[in-house]
């Protein structure tokens, strides 16, 4: 049986890493709004940044992947 030590430590592991891989994909997201449309509306950088679910964030990217403009991404957002 691991210790209350050891599994707080493994939880906040965990939490770091989901953390991690969260930064990373905002990062990925807007990297990838500025090399096809060129630079990016802070006002949309912050709506990136708010968004906390891993899943919601692969949706966006491929999103990107998929628009033909800017507008079409931004109506994909709302």
């Amino acid at each position: 049986m691991p210790s209350l030590a050891k599994k707080l430590y493994d939880e906040g592991l965990e939490d770091g890493l989901q953390e991690g891989k969260l930064e990373a994909m905002k990062t990925a997201v807007i990297d990838l709004i500025e090399v096809k449309f060129g630079s990016v509306d802070p006002g949309l950088v912050k709506k990136i940044q708010a968004i906390n679910k891993l899943n919601v964030l692969e949706r966006l990217r491929h999103a990107v992947k998929a628009a033909k403009s800017l507008q079409d991404l931004l109506k994909e957002i709302q």
